[in-house]
């Protein structure tokens, strides 16, 4: 089996999907699913990393928010002083 013998790796497998559930007459519909696969080493390094980077970009959004609160505040403020 190529999956157990590849560490990473993909392979197209054709599908034919029937409706079942319906009484018309419609054709099959024949689609092609590309399945790959990665060790799971792999995978959990992927994942810390995109874990990280997502707690990058909430850091950098959190910053620019109280900037932006910040200058909502001095506007409010100079609106109350007139």
């Amino acid at each position: 089996m190529q999956i157990l013998n590849t560490p990473k790796g993909e392979m197209v497998i054709p599908c034919v999907i029937d409706d079942r559930e319906s009484d018309s007459d419609r054709d099959p519909i024949v689609v092609e699913m590309t399945w790959a696969w990665i060790p799971k080493s792999e995978l959990e390094a992927r994942r810390q990393g995109k874990a990280h980077e997502n707690a990058s970009e909430n850091n950098t959004d959190t910053t620019v928010d109280n900037e932006q609160d910040d200058t909502l505040s001095a506007d409010d403020e100079t609106i109350n002083n007139k």
